[in-house]
């Protein structure tokens, strides 16, 4: 990975690790489990929550002019979940309804107070996570930078070169600077790319227009953005097309939102910052709602062939965000694209699920709204130290994970508080922009199948199930759920160097009846334009490298052979 790059993604992660409060001491986890308490402490506990709403139907029908994200802490009187009763179809109805409503286009505004410095349990949309600052990390809210955007009018527009003209083509870079070859890395395993796709879905999702449409047909709209296709790449000799469609993601330009100081136009992220498993549990209470089956603390799952698999829901209304008939019932569809992150996802149900069942006997007593908090809150802290000290050094390297404060050479059981109340938790641009989507190069294009003898393996090519119908049977399909897993955990992944998969450069998101597709490094080109990120050089220099004035300035970190490339495009 290139300097200033592995630089921009160390300090993204570094301001993750001081946003949140830790949820858990390793001993705390041990207790939560093993000290049983009466059902009235297990209601008693959660009477801290905001202005606890008296019925379910008040829950989820506001009062009219009542913001939709203020009711995102509240859970009903005495701890007890809301369930739609069998026999009243409104209120299933009317469930539904306000989650469509609760994400509409605008802005999260912050909660005025925080009823409690005990609150037991985090809350869906973020807010109250810093008691100092309610509103810090709360979903649908800004992105944060490291430098200023260099928008081309100073405020929304995508930048332009120095000389004022357009910037090269994000395809045409793609096909020259990016080759296609496979070189695996010599000891990661593909489930370090799939962990690292879900860390990524579950702290940034940019706001985009539900309606928008295919811009190459829409091209004046001012949220296309759209990729000319070089006329002698591989995409458009096979298929005659020369558009790839790009919108932008929507900022608070586009949007209602809470007055900002900013001088420039700030894109909208509709997840928490946190790593809090809301790709599971939902950005609000409402939706979090829809996960549960409201019995025994347990998440919404089918079964098949004895295993436990996602719910499942028809396209209605676009829901889907593919052209599919059918699709994972999830708040984050980006966790079904793919049949390894939808894998990915499962697990951390089915681990909420087993945590919910362990406790239910321990602890009898405890409600079903307290057996699904606690597994939350215990999923949770056992997702988060995965990431930091299992995934992260593979990432970063341990030297620096350590050298970082990222992670800490402590007993399992030691409490470590690193908390900074006044760090601002929101998303970077960067990272959504950037620094994330250097992965996109580690991903194969065929995906292992292993059998349980490790003897026989079968492949699945990716652009056959990227946002298809198929990977709803083939993930549920008799064997294939586990031997996606012992694939995961296998198969070596692909070096990160300057090669993407044919799959990803060529062949992704392709029609049935068309080999080639579109160009996902051309995107993650077009996508940090639309963010406005700095400049290269701008970043060097941040970052503690001397700015570049000459083409051979950059020798030290980028070949000359690619450097060539880019003065002559």
């Amino acid at each position: 990975m290139h300097w200033p790059a592995n630089c921009l993604l160390l300090l993204v992660i570094i301001k993750l690790s001081y946003q949140q409060r830790c949820p858990f001491s390793g001993g705390e986890l041990h207790a939560l489990a093993t000290n049983a308490i009466s059902e009235d402490e297990a209601g008693g506990e959660l009477r801290p929550y905001l202005d606890k709403l008296k019925n379910s139907r008040n829950l989820i029908k506001p009062e009219p002019g009542e913001d939709l994200f203020h009711t995102q802490n509240l859970l009903p009187e005495n701890g007890q979940s809301y369930r739609p009763s069998d026999d009243n179809r409104y209120d299933e109805l009317t469930l539904n309804s306000f989650i469509q409503r609760s994400v509409r286009l605008e802005c999260a505004f912050p909660p005025k107070t925080c009823a409690n410095e005990t609150l037991a349990y985090r809350s869906f949309d973020g807010s109250c996570n810093n008691l100092a600052y309610p509103g810090y990390g709360m979903a649908n809210s800004r992105y944060s930078r490291i430098l200023n955007p260099k928008y081309s009018d100073g405020k929304y527009l995508p930048p332009k070169s120095s000389s004022g003209e357009a910037l090269p083509n994000a395809h045409l870079l793609s096909l020259s600077l990016y080759g296609d070859e496979t070189y695996l890395d010599s000891f990661r395993t593909v489930l370090t790319m799939q962990w690292g796709q879900f860390v990524a879905h579950d702290i940034s999702d940019f706001m985009s227009h539900p309606r928008l449409g295919d811009c190459c047909e829409n091209a004046n709209h001012k949220l296309c953005y759209s990729i000319p296709l070089h006329a002698q790449g591989p995409i458009t000799l096979s298929t005659g097309k020369t558009c790839m469609s790009f919108a932008r993601g929507l900022s608070d330009a586009d949007i209602s939102c809470p007055k900002s100081d900013l001088p420039y136009a700030e894109k909208i992220s509709k997840t928490t910052p946190y790593m809090d498993l809301s790709s599971l549990y939902g950005n609000s209470l409402e939706y979090s709602l829809k996960t549960r089956t409201y019995q025994g603390g347990l998440l919404k799952t089918v079964w098949y062939n004895h295993q436990q698999f996602l719910p499942i829901t028809p396209n209605v209304n676009g829901e889907c965000q593919s052209k599919v008939d059918h699709c994972y019932d999830i708040p984050d569809k980006r966790n079904q694209f793919t049949p390894t992150i939808a894998v990915i996802h499962t697990i951390l149900v089915r681990e909420h699920n087993r945590l919910a069942t362990e406790l239910a006997q321990l602890n009898p007593l405890y409600t079903d709204e307290k057996l699904f908090q606690l597994a939350r809150k215990i999923n949770i802290a056992q997702y988060q130290k995965i990431s930091y000290y299992d995934w992260l050094p593979l990432l970063l390297g341990g030297m620096h994970s350590y050298s970082s404060g990222l992670i800490y050479d402590v007993e399992p059981r030691d409490h470590v508080n690193d908390y900074d109340e006044s760090s601002d938790p929101a998303a970077l641009a960067e990272n959504a922009g950037a620094a994330f989507r250097y992965a996109h190069n580690q991903i194969p294009g065929w995906f292992s199948l292993v059998s349980s003898d490790r003897l026989h393996n079968k492949t699945l090519r990716l652009s056959n199930y990227f946002q298809r119908q198929g990977i709803l049977d083939m993930v549920q399909m008799d064997g294939n759920f586990d031997a996606l897993v012992r694939g995961l955990i296998t198969q070596l992944q692909k070096r990160a160097d300057d090669n993407m998969d044919k799959e990803i450069k060529y062949y992704l998101g392709r029609n049935v009846l068309h080999e080639f597709g579109m160009d996902l490094k051309a995107i993650d080109i077009q996508r940090g334009r639309d963010f406005g990120l700095a400049s290269y050089n701008d970043y060097r220099e941040y970052c503690g490298l001397p700015r570049a004035y000459k083409w051979s300035d950059f020798a030290t970190e980028i070949s000359q052979e690619v450097h060539i490339t880019i003065k002559f495009l």
